[in-house]
């Protein structure tokens, strides 16, 4: 791998030092490049099995996220591609001593001018959830996206691989059949996608997004990832988000809806232990 990076990095007129692998992803490889340009970079590739365009998406995603005026991501972005692989290097940036409160309120508010950015319909450009295809097809109503987009290629894929019993699909079609009446009409909100506390870079030049998988769909889907897995105190300043853009009533009584697209790709990438929580959720809206 690193002589295929090597070859990447050349493209790009740098000359690194070092390069450290990086411990901690599941899709792709990275690694700490040294002595470049007096500073640290941070560099993702893609595995031989997996194919660049987890990287190529995931670029352009955040090229459109910073067009769109979003301020918490990395300051420089470069990419770069050779036959097979592709790759996307940013600054490496050191974790803080602390982070305060004032951290945290700074991000939520972000995060609700960024949900704010809006356009006439769902959707955007294909992308990636992890190593599984995210289809972003343009469509007028966020519930066709939701179940058409996300939850039924997901089901789909886990009742294929039999992680998912065919005794369930009655209450899957209840729990389908109810998602109009849970969740509220919104316009479309221009979302992270996948915005789990790993997505979320602690730096000491402030807190970034990283990782995105973008495509305008309904707000709650952020907020509702952030609450799925911990890491990002959103509940305690949840009232910083609405101060800027207000919640419908109920939120805490729908999140389950949302978390299962999520629990679902979960189920789908890492296996069976994921099931137990996906039929909670269908169970308990169905």
């Amino acid at each position: 791998m690193p002589d295929i990076l090597r070859n990447l990095l050349e493209s790009l007129d740098m000359e690194p030092g070092q390069i450290i692998p990086v411990q901690g992803g599941d899709i792709n490889d990275s690694f700490r490049l040294t002595g470049v340009e007096d500073s640290h970079w941070f560099v993702k590739i893609n595995r031989p099995d997996q194919p660049k365009e987890i990287i190529t998406t995931e670029y352009h995603g955040l090229e459109m996220m910073r067009s769109a005026g979003v301020r918490m991501l990395p300051r420089e972005i470069r990419y770069a591609e050779y036959s097979d692989f592709a790759c996307l290097i940013m600054p490496y940036d050191e974790k803080p001593d602390r982070i305060g409160r004032s951290d945290w309120a700074d991000y939520v508010r972000h995060l609700a001018g960024m949900h704010l950015t809006s356009r006439a319909v769902f959707g955007g450009e294909d992308n990636f959830i992890g190593s599984l295809p995210q289809v972003n097809t343009a469509k007028n109503n966020w519930i066709s996206v939701y179940r058409e987009n996300r939850l039924a290629p997901q089901w789909e894929r886990a009742r294929v691989a039999e992680l998912i019993s065919s005794r369930y699909t009655s209450n899957w079609h209840r729990f389908l059949n109810r998602l109009p009446d849970v969740m509220p009409v919104e316009r479309p909100a221009l979302v992270h996608g996948d915005l789990w506390s790993g997505n979320v870079l602690i730096t000491r030049e402030g807190i970034m997004l990283i990782d995105p998988c973008p495509y305008f769909g309904h707000r709650e889907m952020d907020l509702a990832m952030m609450q799925l897995f911990s890491g990002v105190p959103v509940q305690e300043f949840l009232n910083e988000y609405e101060n800027i853009y207000p919640l419908s009533p109920g939120l805490a009584d729908r999140i389950g809806c949302y978390q299962l697209y999520y629990l679902l790709v979960h189920l789908n990438l890492f296996g069976a232990t994921y099931f137990p929580a996906v039929r909670r959720i269908i169970e308990s809206f169905s």
